[in-house]
Order: structure tokens, then C-alpha cells, then sequence
């Protein structure tokens, strides 16, 4: 079993991108540079998304996230229940937000 495949890992992981203040300091830095270098109200696919750590800084209907993590993902959409998270993309897949 990978270790991001693991339930307590995705919690674990969850509690820590959510609290500690330096995990927090860096989704912001991440935020600030997208609203730097990103149109505003571009949509946002937040590939490897994890627990879905930046999704609170970006509207439900702008933000897609992805990870290859089902545990990760079942954190993420229990966090943020508006929000769209896939597991699976294909090339030249169009993904809609909201």
C-alpha cells in the first residue's frame, strides 16, 4: 500500500496542512502567486490536491482538485462538500468547475 492510500495517513496529513502555521504560510505564499501570475476569476485545477488544503481560498464554482489518493480525495470532499474533486483525468480532458 502506498502511504497516501491509507485513511489515518490522509488524516493525518489533513490535520497537519490545516494547522501548522508553516503549512498554512505556504498554501498562502501558493495562493498569492497564483493571483499574481492567474487571470482573475480564472478557474484553478489543483492537481494533486491531496485534502484539498487550497480549495478554501479559491470559489467552489473556479476550483476543480485531483489526486490519484481515494482516501485523500474522501477527506477533501468531506472538508468541502460544494467543491468538485476528481480522481482521474484523460489528455486533452476539458474539466469543469462548480
Amino acid at each position: 500500500m502506498r502511504p497516501w492510500d491509507d485513511p489515518a495517513v490522509a488524516e493525518a496529513l489533513h490535520l497537519s496542512w490545516t494547522t501548522e502555521p508553516v503549512n498554512i504560510a505556504d498554501a498562502e505564499r501558493l495562493i498569492a502567486a497564483l493571483r499574481v501570475e492567474a487571470p482573475e476569476n480564472a478557474n484553478v485545477l489543483d492537481y494533486g490536491c491531496g485534502t484539498g488544503r487550497l480549495a478554501r481560498y479559491i470559489p467552489a464554482g473556479r476550483y476543480v482538485g485531483y489526486d490519484i489518493s481515494s482516501p485523500m480525495l474522501a477527506v477533501a470532499q468531506r472538508e468541502f462538500p460544494t467543491y468538485r474533486f476528481v480522481d482521474r483525468l484523460q489528455p486533452g480532458q476539458r474539466v469543469e468547475a462548480g
